[in-house]
């Protein structure tokens, strides 16, 4: 397959190509690069903090 013939093939699957390097990339996919993404309407933030700091749990594990 040449370069040309993959380009197409995603272009057709619906992943999403920047035309430059420095362009943005659109929010509906910065973590799923193709259209239809079963992960359409969740958030791509980053997870909550919780009330416990992983450095505090690990301190108290004894094992």
């Amino acid at each position: 397959m040449t370069r040309t013939e993959i380009n197409a093939l995603l272009a057709k699957l619906g992943f999403y190509k920047k035309e430059n390097p420095e362009d943005q990339v659109p929010e509906e996919f910065r973590f799923a690069p193709a259209k239809d993404s079963p992960f359409e309407g969740q958030s791509t933030g980053p997870p909550p903090k919780t009330d416990t700091d992983q450095s505090d749990a690990d301190s108290q594990h004894t094992d």
